[in-house]
């Protein structure tokens, strides 16, 4: 459920993260129902240029986001997921902060059950 212009304004988003807070590292991981098999894992380091090569649609279940984040042998500092909040939630929440950035283009002011949600307008 998230497309073209949609993807171009949260890559702008992560490219501002990544220029002015300078984290050590940011890993990108683009989900519908999967992680996208193609470039739909990619890390980044300060200095970097954020692809464009994001993956957007339907379908989407968050799950597979939260298990491949689990897989890691040190859990994030935090996981900012940037989305329009429309699809399946894990049944429990991280051992981390998240931050849901929503862009509410239906209007629900939907709130993820767990983190903290905010909303972008244009």
């Amino acid at each position: 459920s998230i497309h073209g212009p949609l993807l171009s304004e949260f890559r702008a988003a992560l490219q501002f993260l990544l220029d002015v807070c300078r984290p050590e590292s940011l890993r990108v991981l683009s989900c519908d129902s999967a992680i996208a098999k193609d470039g739909g894992d990619v890390t980044y380091y300060p200095d970097d240029e954020i692809g464009e090569g994001f993956h957007g649609g339907g379908g989407t279940d968050f799950r597979p986001v939260f298990a491949e984040i689990d897989k890691q042998d040190e859990p994030p500092c935090c996981a900012i997921y940037l989305t329009d909040l429309q699809g399946h939630f894990p049944s429990e929440p991280p051992q981390y902060p998240v931050l849901w950035v929503v862009k509410d283009e239906m209007g629900t002011r939907q709130e993820a059950p767990f983190g903290v949600t905010i909303y972008v307008e244009d």
